[in-house]
């Protein structure tokens, strides 16, 4: 992954966060842990928006209410940290996470919350498979593999 991304690992980068082994604990971006704010499983279109603010306060340093590429890279060094070290590009073909560029929609340097949560929302409907509002931890899983398809 590039210190650009978010969400998700900007967890982004957030709902493609890795689910795999961890220490004990849930994992620093681990979707149901950041987004399931009633612990019933799923994630709803609501606990996204509320945890999204969460996140980008997280990311956004300075409280300035924008995210530079700075302050993006910033936190996904913090996570990588977490992990061990960096978990390498996704395989070809994946789905790839999001650039700062992605997240920045209207190119001026610094993404907002708004922005922030556009990007989110657009992941959280591709997700999404049955479309009945509510990302179920199966649905996570196959986006997971999805993404990091097993190596052979």
């Amino acid at each position: 992954m590039k210190p650009t991304i978010l969400i998700l690992a900007a967890g982004a980068a957030l709902l493609h966060a890795p689910l795999h082994a961890q220490p004990p604990g849930p994992p620093p971006h681990d979707p149901m842990a950041m987004f399931d704010a009633d612990r019933d499983g799923n994630i709803s279109l609501a606990e996204l928006r509320d945890g999204s603010a969460r996140l980008f306060s997280a990311i956004d340093a300075n409280g300035d209410g924008r995210i530079t590429r700075d302050e993006m890279g910033a936190h996904h060094e913090k996570l990588m940290a977490g992990h061990g070290g960096p978990m390498g590009p996704p395989p070809p073909g994946a789905p790839h996470p999001p650039r700062f560029e992605d997240l920045d929609s209207d190119h001026d340097g610094a993404v907002t919350l708004a922005e922030f949560r556009q990007h989110l929302e657009q992941h959280f409907a591709m997700i999404d498979a049955n479309h009945d509002g509510v990302l179920s931890h199966d649905e996570l899983e196959a986006a997971h593999r999805a993404m990091h398809p097993p190596r052979p």
